[in-house]
C-alpha cells in the first residue's frame, strides 16, 4: 500500500500511541559553526526502541532517510528525516491547540512520511496541508526546511495550521517544545525545557550538532530552579519533564543541511543518536552510508546502539512515582555520561 493510500485509509480510524513530547530547533546557517541550517529533534515518547531508515526512490516518490520505531515494520510513519530533493522535516507533540477529533488522531508520523517521500520545498509542505483530508489527526508543530535556505514551523490541527516562517538569509536559532504560539496562554507543556534551551544556547553564534547532542540532550540545566541539577546536593532526581533528557527520551537527531552542487540535499547529514542520548553517542548518517550501529537486529529490532545506551541507562532509574514520573540517581547518571563520553 502507498504511504497517500495508507495515509487516507487510517484518517477514519484512530491509532492508539504512547503520549509524545520533544524538543526541537531550527537555526540558520548564520548562527552555525560551519554556515550550514541545522534542525534538531530531541524525541521523547511512549515507544521505547527506534532505528534509521533509508527509502529508495519509486513510484514517483523521492528517495529519503527517516527515523521509525522498532515496532514500525511497514515503515509507515517518519519522525525526523531528510530527502534527496533536500527537504528535512520533524515534530514536536502540541497540547495547546483545539482537541483531536476522537476517531482521527496520531496520524503525524503518516503525514511527515508522505512529506519526505513527495516534497521538496517548505511550500510543497504547506501545499500538503492544504490538500489534506479534514480532519488531518495531527496536533503537532512541524520543523520544515529546504535546501533553498526556507525553514517554517507549522502550528498543525485538525482542520488548519498557522506557519511562522523563516525565510532564507534570516538570522534565528528558534526552539519549540509542546505548546503552540497560536494555542493561547495556558497549558503550555515544555515551557521549562525551552528555557532550559534557550539558556544553553545564548550568546553562542557557532552551534554545531555537537552542542545539540552532546550539551543540550545531556544537560540537566532546570528553568525552573535556574541552575544545572547536576551541580547540586541532591543524589536522587525528579523526573518531572523540566529537563531536557527525560526517561522517555528515546533519540537525539540533528539535520545538517550541506550544499550540494546539485541544489539539493544530497549533502545532508543526520547525526544520530539512538537510545537515551545521555547514555549513547553519534554517528553521521547520508544518503551514502547507514552505519550498522543504527540498523535493527532482524531478531529483536533493537539497534547495538540503543542496546548498548539501554545497559548504561538501567541503574539511573530506581523508582517509579505518580505514573510515567520517574526518580533517578544522579551519581549514576553521571557515571553512565561518562562511559558514553568514552565511545565519542
Amino acid at each position: 500500500m502507498t504511504i497517500s493510500k495508507h495515509l487516507t485509509a487510517l484518517l477514519f480510524a484512530a491509532i492508539g500511541t504512547a503520549a509524545m513530547a520533544c524538543t526541537s530547533a531550527l537555526v540558520s546557517g548564520s548562527m552555525t559553526r560551519d554556515g550550514y541550517p541545522l534542525m534538531w529533534k530531541h524525541r521523547d515518547t511512549g515507544s521505547p526502541h527506534n532505528f534509521i531508515a533509508h527509502h529508495q526512490a519509486r513510484h514517483g516518490s523521492y528517495e529519503f532517510i527517516a527515523l521509525h520505531n522498532s515496532s514500525d515494520s511497514t515503515l509507515s510513519e517518519a519522525w525526523i528525516g531528510m530527502n534527496r530533493p533536500g527537504l528535512a522535516v520533524m515534530n514536536t507533540a502540541l497540547y495547546n491547540l483545539a482537541p483531536d477529533t476522537a476517531r482521527v488522531k496520531d496520524l503525524e508520523g503518516f503525514v511527515m512520511a508522505r512529506a519526505l517521500a513527495s516534497c521538496r520545498t517548505v511550500g510543497d509542505f504547506a501545499t500538503l496541508l492544504d490538500t489534506l483530508p479534514r480532519p488531518m489527526g495531527v496536533q503537532a508543530c512541524f520543523g520544515v526546511m529546504d535546501a533553498t535556505g526556507d525553514a517554517a514551523f507549522f502550528e498543525t490541527n485538525d482542520h488548519g495550521y498557522k506557519r511562522y516562517s523563516f525565510p532564507s538569509g534570516t538570522h534565528h536559532a528558534t526552539v519549540r517544545t509542546n505548546y503552540g504560539l497560536s494555542g493561547g496562554t495556558g497549558n503550555r507543556l515544555g515551557e521549562a525545557r525551552e528555557k532550559n534551551a534557550q539558556y544553553l544556547l545564548r550568546g553562542n553564534t557557532a552551534l554545531s550538532h555537537e552542542t545539540f547532542i552532546d550539551t543540550l540532550s545531556r544537560s540537566l540545566y532546570d528553568s525552573t530552579i535556574g541552575r544545572d541539577r547536576a551541580t547540586g546536593l541532591d543524589t536522587l532526581l525528579w523526573d518531572n519533564g523540566d529537563m531536557i533528557p527525560r526517561c522517555i527520551s528515546t533519540a537525539s537527531i540533528v539535520i545538517e543541511a550541506r550544499p550540494s552542487a546539485t541544489g539539493d540535499g544530497s549533502n545532508y547529514v543526520m547525526w544520530t543518536s539512538l537510545g537515551y542520548p545521555p547514555c549513547s553517542y553519534t554517528v553521521p548518517v547520508t544518503f551514502d552510508n547507514i552505519p550498522h550501529d543504527i540498523l535493527p537486529d532482524p531478531i529483536t529490532g533493537i539497534t547495538p546502539m540503543e542496546q548498548r545506551a539501554d545497559e548504561l541507562k538501567a541503574p539511573i532509574f530506581t523508582e517509579r512515582r505518580k505514573g510515567r514520573y520517574r526518580y533517578f540517581s544522579l551519581p549514576a547518571y553521571l557515571r553512565a555520561v561518562a562511559q558514553a563520553q568514552n565511545k565519542q
